[in-house]
């Protein structure tokens, strides 16, 4: 009997287990009840169902069967495998109260919870607390540290923890090279991603498929699809099958290159294994289409997905929405968006940004500011993405003293609300100026100072549009006092995060900041109409 609620178990069959149960319970001697019990909690944690696993810790406190440290380790990680660190730290919590000593099973619940909540402050916590208990951490424990940072993005400290644990006698296992690997290919380190297989190897550990789907993902992050060919054909050369998740890749990176006939080689290729595509197979095929231009054929795909019976989510509409942004067409981008609403996707900031970057591109910027109002009563928090749009929608309509103003109050609003402008943002704004029916020199060279002021690199669209304003020989006048190397901008293109171009003087950078203050008191005055009327006649009295 206890067999069959065991294999229901594993899975995840949580109706079953529990019918199973049921019609067991009654003949358990009463010291096994709780094995019973706990293997029935064992189905909610493999079919990651927290609040039926609370609905099962309440039958077993009714029927009288003792709670053990495994029936909260179990309850530990239903809780972290849907998601819920707030329901985990309960289970432990309740735990505690009972005076039951945490284990290592419920220490790994915790971990896991913390990495699936991207929260890399309560992993450290968790870890902190099993050391204090005097747990010894295993590959495991080291695994989920390791995908807590990298799920935030931080490759780095990822990094860091695996080297510290490993100086500790843990030994790493396939799982936690496929998670740095992982790691390493979302920021776009293909060399880095790389860099782990040959210590797997020393390690006599085989890297599986999950392995070289790592290392085809990292390579079509990278858009590189020699690397990404590369990488597929040694999967075969270990004789590993492909899966959906390889295909998905590989679609991805002809995707980024806005290949379409790439894209449909790999997808037919797929099929030919017999491999069913996915949602995400899907929507990496719409996305080749949406770059490329090919709007139709997003529909195209779009319509092929729904007759396969898959479900669009919330990236298949943001793509379709986003396709519409070269066209300007509205109409078809809230058709898209009207049918998310028909399906119960729910919209999120990507949608909102890309319907606001359809309005912004067909010049509706009425359209836009109204999306941008929808964005917050959705309860969602704009972006610098947000913002870039509706300065660069302002920036390009017709020239006008309106629309320059009003690039410049989004502007002033993006910084109000704690998001610091990147070039991008500094380049629309410019622009703007640039197009003002009337001469904004001084404000422009102002805008210019505060960049170098508050360490943001000019590229060379900087001072293409500056010059367009103030004139070349002014501009280089201004890169010369600022300590910019206006010729390596001009050969570079630009400056990324990585080049710094400029190195203001402390006496220049003092200067800088009196003129940033003064800006500041300038954007203020541009959040009203008033403000800006008084502004104009001040500058008509000046001239």
């Amino acid at each position: 009997g206890l067999r069959m609620v065991n294999a229901s178990a594993k899975v995840g069959d949580v109706d079953a287990a529990l019918r199973q149960a049921r019609a067991l319970d009654a003949h358990m001697p009463a010291a096994k009840r709780h094995v019973l019990w706990n293997t029935v909690l064992k189905a909610c944690s493999n079919a990651s169902a927290c609040s039926k696993a609370s609905e099962v810790f309440a039958e077993l406190t009714s029927r009288r069967a003792a709670a053990t440290p495994r029936t909260f380790g179990k309850l530990a990680t239903a809780a972290a495998r849907s998601g819920s660190l707030s329901a985990a730290e309960g289970w432990l919590q309740e735990m505690q109260r009972r005076d039951l000593q945490p284990d290592i099973v419920l220490y790994h619940a915790m971990l896991d919870a913390a990495a699936k909540a991207h929260d890399t402050s309560a992993a450290e916590k968790w870890y902190a607390e099993m050391s204090r208990a005097r747990c010894r951490p295993d590959a495991l424990t080291l695994t989920s540290l390791v995908d807590s940072f990298a799920k935030e993005g931080r490759y780095s400290e990822a990094e860091r923890w695996f080297d510290r644990l490993v100086s500790m006698s843990v030994s790493p296992n396939v799982w936690t090279f496929n998670t740095l690997i992982s790691a390493a290919g979302r920021t776009g380190n293909l060399k880095a991603a790389e860099s782990w297989l040959p210590r797997m190897v020393e390690l006599a550990l085989e890297p599986d498929a999950a392995t070289y789907n790592a290392l085809v993902y990292a390579a079509a992050k990278r858009e590189d699809m020699q690397a990404a060919q590369k990488w597929f054909s040694q999967m075969a050369k270990h004789s590993l099958q492909p899966t959906a998740p390889t295909y998905n890749s590989l679609i991805s990176a002809a995707a980024r290159s806005g290949s379409i006939p790439s894209a449909s080689k790999w997808f037919s290729n797929m099929l030919e294994l017999r491999i069913s595509p996915d949602t995400l197979t899907y929507n990496a095929l719409l996305d080749a289409a949406a770059k490329s231009g090919d709007t139709t054929a997003a529909e195209g795909w779009y319509r092929e997905m729904r007759e396969a019976n898959l479900e669009p989510d919330v990236v298949t509409y943001n793509v379709l929405i986003n396709s519409q942004v070269k066209a300007a067409n509205v109409k078809t981008a809230l058709r898209w968006f009207s049918r998310m609403a028909e399906s119960r996707v729910q919209p999120d900031l990507v949608s909102f940004n890309s319907l606001i970057n359809v309005y912004s591109a067909a010049g509706n910027m009425l359209g836009a500011e109204g999306c941008m109002s929808s964005l917050r009563d959705a309860s969602l928090t704009p972006d610098i993405r947000s913002y870039g749009a509706l300065i660069n929608g302002f920036a390009q309509l017709d020239p006008s003293a309106e629309s320059t103003h009003k690039a410049e109050e989004w502007f002033s609003r993006m910084e109000s609300n704690g998001i610091r402008a990147t070039v991008i943002q500094y380049n629309q704004l410019l622009a703007a100026l640039w197009k003002s029916p009337t001469p904004r020199r001084q404000d422009a060279e102002e805008i210019f100072r505060r960049m170098v002021a508050t360490s943001v690199p000019p590229s060379r669209i900087t001072l293409r549009t500056l010059g367009g304003i103030l004139g070349g020989h002014a501009v280089s006048r201004l890169c010369r006092e600022l300590g910019i190397d206006e010729g390596a901008l001009a050969r570079d293109g630009g400056a990324g995060p990585q080049k710094r171009l400029f190195s203001p003087a402390p006496a220049q950078t003092a200067a800088c900041n009196s003129r940033v203050k003064r800006v500041s008191r300038l954007s203020a005055e541009l959040m009203d109409r008033r403000g800006f009327a008084a502004l104009a006649r001040r500058r008509k009295c000046c001239a």
